[in-house]
């Protein structure tokens, strides 16, 4: 065989060699990548999960929260209720008073205490008030 043969087939080989190289390079750098996407991805998907986990006790106790703020809804609809009427019957007592704009004091001593309860329910808010307007009708001891 002459040398130009010779070579040809040596650099073809060597193309071949070299080819086939950056080829398994190629391929294995896929597979690498791959795998760092699916580790990843699967990192990923484990965070989404646990912040969901974390949300379900917060909603858990935002669903406690709202319930626990009806029913001091409710509670302070009732002590407000029942103030009303409390004021309306010492009102109806006075009503031909009023005409010159004169209070018995019964009616002042239900304003004042609305007023005192209104301030309470201000700086304390209203789950924390409801419960003390239970006995201010009728006689508040102070």
């Amino acid at each position: 065989m002459t040398t130009r043969i010779k070579l040809a087939i040596v650099l073809a080989l060597f193309a071949a060699v070299l080819a086939g190289f950056l080829m398994l390079r190629a391929y294995y750098i896929g597979v690498g990548a791959a795998g760092e996407r699916a580790k990843r991805t699967s990192a990923d998907l484990q965070a989404v999960v646990d912040l969901i986990e974390s949300h379900k006790g917060l909603i858990q106790a935002a669903n406690l929260a709202s319930g626990e703020m009806n029913a001091a809804v409710v509670k302070r609809q009732a002590a407000d209720s029942k103030t009303t009427r409390s004021m309306k019957n010492a009102l109806a007592k006075t009503a031909g008073d009023r005409v010159d704009c004169r209070f018995d004091a019964a009616s002042l001593q239900h304003l004042d205490d609305a007023r005192e309860r209104a301030a309470e329910a201000a700086t304390r808010g209203l789950r924390g008030s409801a419960t003390a307007t239970a006995g201010a009708l009728g006689g508040q001891s102070r």
